[in-house]
């Protein structure tokens, strides 16, 4: 499977993105938005265009000027399915625009990585520790 990863250029993110490829063994390819592109919403809608994957995984942030627009993430999800990967799903500061995406559909699915299962989700959504490939801890 062919997967492109969009996540903050300041974001730490290799190991979780290492277990996608060495765990599952799927193509990953990681586009980085950086804060000077502002707005981000054109590049993530140009890669994910030009790059054509079966899944998008985005990694991000909540709120601030470096979040994408909702409808930028409703015009991904109709390249392919998208995934919000989000590391702080419980944590209460996150509630309001996880409603917001819960409610409005906005991503295919959304995982939170946190272990946590106390947080607004569909019944599709779901909770799970960190995926973190073997080799990170050798």
């Amino acid at each position: 499977m062919k997967i492109l990863a969009i996540v903050p250029s300041d974001m730490t993110v290799e190991g979780t993105l290492a277990g996608l490829q060495s765990l599952l063994g799927h193509d990953v390819s990681v586009y980085r938005f950086d804060k000077h592109g502002v707005p981000v919403d054109r590049g993530m809608i140009d890669v994910a265009s030009w790059h054509r994957p079966d899944l998008l995984v985005y990694i991000g942030q909540n709120g601030g000027p470096f979040l994408a627009a909702e409808t930028t993430f409703h015009h991904l999800k109709t390249i392919c399915p998208t995934v919000l990967l989000c590391f702080d799903a419980s944590d209460k500061t996150w509630f309001p625009l996880l409603t917001n995406y819960r409610d409005h559909d906005t991503f295919s699915l959304i995982v939170s990585i946190d272990g946590n299962p106390a947080w607004p989700k569909r019944e599709i959504d779901y909770a799970t520790l960190t995926p973190i490939a073997v080799e990170f801890y050798v």
